[in-house]
């Protein structure tokens, strides 16, 4: 009687599949055992092992190491990927005519569709972002109207004045 794990081989780690593989295959082409006798001795389908014998001839045994599955192809390209990035980092929605200044994965989902003509998912351009280390809800920490000189006066001249009349009349003290 075969282990639970051997009735279903997703189960199996990845490095005794590809040592599974790579002792059927010798077995068979070294060792002149038949792929029925092999197939009954791992507990795996003739039709795995005549797979496995045809990987091996192809790619000799580095084809018979485990192979992630490809997956789908990627709606969003990199020069989307770009755009996105750009997008984000650089407007708001209210440039796009939308009347909210915080960006939403559908606004982009529905902003990447109008202008590369591709039907995406909010799910699929929140992946997208997290891939370019983005988010849409990282806040902005500082107006985008802020006038840098402004800042800088407020710095060096008006916040020492207010520190020091807090400290005057012993607000500081009771802050720290």
């Amino acid at each position: 009687m075969k282990p639970s794990w051997m009735s279903d081989a997703r189960q199996i780690p990845d490095e005794v599949m590809t040592f599974f593989r790579q002792a059927a295959v010798c077995a068979i082409n070294e060792k002149n055992f038949r792929p029925d006798e092999v197939s009954r001795m791992l507990g795996m389908s003739r039709s795995s092992i005549y797979d496995w014998l045809h990987r091996f001839a192809i790619d000799g045994y580095e084809g018979l190491e485990t192979r992630k599955a490809p997956g789908a192809p990627p709606l969003i390209t990199e020069e989307m990927d770009e755009w996105l990035e750009d997008t984000v980092l650089k407007k708001t929605p209210e440039d796009f005519g939308y009347d909210t200044p915080l960006w939403t994965s559908d606004i982009l989902a529905e902003l990447v569709g109008f202008h590369f003509g591709v039907v995406v998912g909010g799910p699929a351009v929140n992946h997208h972002l997290k891939k370019l280390d983005l988010s849409y809800q990282k806040p902005s920490y500082y107006a985008i109207e802020q006038d840098p000189e402004k800042v800088k006066e407020f710095v060096n001249e008006k916040f020492p004045n207010i520190h020091s009349f807090a400290e005057k009349i012993g607000l500081m003290r009771r802050i720290v």
